[in-house]
C-alpha cells in the first residue's frame, strides 16, 4: 500500500526542517570567521582571527582565501592584516536601506507593555521635534492629552531627553534655546546646568527617567535606538500615573533598554563594550 499525499508531505517536511537545522558546515565556519574580522576595530592579523575563533590558523586562512575572493574579506598589501571587503559593505548597506525600524520597534515592544503594563510611545525627531508616531496602551493605561502626531517638549520630556543625548546639537540646539529662554535669564542659566548634568546621565545609563515633570502625575522611561553612526533613530518610551508603580523600577528600565539596546544592533550601531552581552532577539530580555 503506497503512502498517501498528505503523509508524504508530512515526512518531506519533516526532512526539509532537519535539513534547515543541520545546514552546511562549511557556510557556517566561513559566517563565523567573517564574523571575528566584523568584530575587530580595525583590520586584524591571522592568529587574532583564529584564535577568536579557536580554530588552527591554517584553516582560518582558507576561508580567508576564499573571502577574499568574494570581496567580502580585504588583506592590506602592506601589514597583511584583514579587514571587511567591498562586498561586506555592500550587504550591509542593502540590509540598512531595507531596514523598517519603526515596524520593528513596534513588534519589541509588544512583550514590554505586556509585562510592564505601561502604555510605550514610539517617537521620531520631526521639523517640529520629539513627534510621537505610535502609541500601544497597556493595562495600566493613563489618560492624557497626548497622541499620535503630539510633539514632546526636548528639555522637560524623557523622550526629549533621549533625543537631546543622542542627536545632533545643531538640529536640537534651536528647540533648546527656545524653551530655556521661556523665562528669566537666572531661570535659563539654572534650567540649562540641569540640564546638561541630566542629559550627562541619560549618554551614560542610555535611560531617561521623569516623575510628574512634563505631566504631573506621570512616570515615564524613554531610551533611544541608535543608528549606524550612533544618533537616535527612534525613542521608545514607556509611561503611567505614578501612583500604579509601585516599588523598584529597576526591572522595567531595565527590559527597556535591553530592548533599545537590540534594535539599537539592528539598526547597524556597533557597541564593542557591550556586543558581547547582548541577547540574540529584542524577545530576549523577557525575565
Amino acid at each position: 500500500m503506497s503512502p498517501s499525499p498528505q503523509s508524504t508531505k508530512k515526512k518531506q517536511a519533516t526532512v526539509d526542517a532537519a535539513e534547515l537545522r543541520r545546514g552546511i558546515g562549511s557556510v557556517d565556519v566561513a559566517m563565523m570567521v567573517l564574523g571575528a574580522v566584523r568584530a575587530g576595530l580595525a583590520p586584524q592579523s591571522l592568529k587574532a582571527i583564529s584564535d577568536a575563533c579557536a580554530m588552527p590558523a591554517s584553516n582560518v586562512h582558507r576561508y580567508l582565501a576564499s573571502l577574499i575572493r568574494a570581496d567580502y574579506i580585504r588583506q592590506d598589501p602592506e601589514t597583511r592584516n584583514y579587514g571587511l571587503g567591498g562586498a561586506a559593505l555592500q550587504l550591509g548597506l542593502a540590509a540598512l536601506s531595507q531596514l523598517d525600524i519603526v515596524k520593528l520597534a513596534s513588534q519589541a515592544v509588544i512583550p514590554l507593555v505586556e509585562e510592564s503594563g505601561l502604555t510605550a510611545i514610539l517617537s521620531v525627531w520631526s521639523d517640529r521635534g520629539p513627534t510621537i508616531v505610535q502609541l500601544h496602551r497597556g493595562r495600566n493605561h493613563v489618560v492624557t492629552t497626548l497622541g499620535l502626531g503630539s510633539v514632546l517638549r526636548t528639555t522637560t520630556s524623557a523622550t526629549g531627553r533621549v533625543f537631546l543625548a543622542f542627536s545632533s546639537s545643531a538640529m536640537t540646539a534651536p528647540f533648546v534655546t527656545k524653551e530655556l529662554n521661556e523665562g528669566s535669564r537666572d531661570s535659563a542659566k539654572r534650567a540649562k546646568e540641569a540640564l546638561e548634568i541630566a542629559l550627562a546621565r541619560v549618554r551614560t545609563n542610555r535611560i531617561s527617567s521623569i516623575d510628574g515633570t512634563y505631566v504631573p502625575g506621570l512616570k515615564a522611561f524613554s531610551a533611544p535606538v541608535l543608528d549606524a553612526q550612533g544618533e537616535a533613530a527612534l525613542a521608545i518610551t514607556l509611561m503611567a500615573a505614578s501612583i500604579t508603580i509601585k516599588g523598584s523600577t529597576a526591572a522595567i528600565e531595565a527590559g527597556l533598554a535591553t530592548t533599545c539596546r537590540l534594535l539599537s544592533r539592528q539598526a547597524g550601531f556597533t557597541d564593542h563594550s557591550e556586543r558581547a552581552n547582548w541577547p540574540s532577539s529584542p524577545a530576549g530580555h523577557r525575565r
